[in-house]
């Protein structure tokens, strides 16, 4: 969920902040929640990563569907005229025959 650059940078926090925290005299459960806190900020910031792509990928989508679907509607209406006109042409050209 987290690339190795990140978890590399996660991991250098973690012992900055152990050692210098054990250097100042700090507690073991200080440290572990300062610990704990930077590593759901790191889940946290790719989660919001992946859902930020995943609205990207579907508003992307949602444009591509709304595109064809306007596309479909305009050919289907030419369907419609290419219809009509041949009817007309036939009962034109029968017409024609007809009174011949």
């Amino acid at each position: 969920m987290i690339g190795a650059e990140v978890a590399q940078d996660y991991l250098c926090y973690v012992l900055q902040t152990t050692a210098s925290g054990l250097l100042k005299g700090q507690s073991v459960a200080l440290i572990r929640d300062q610990v704990r806190a930077e590593l759901f900020n790191h889940f946290r910031s790719a989660e919001q990563r992946l859902l930020a792509n995943a609205a990207r990928h579907a508003g992307i989508n949602w444009r591509q569907f709304h595109l064809i679907s306007g596309i479909a509607s305009h050919l289907e209406a030419a369907a419609d005229a290419l219809l009509r006109a041949s009817l007309m042409l036939r009962d034109h050209v029968l017409g024609e025959v007809m009174f011949m």
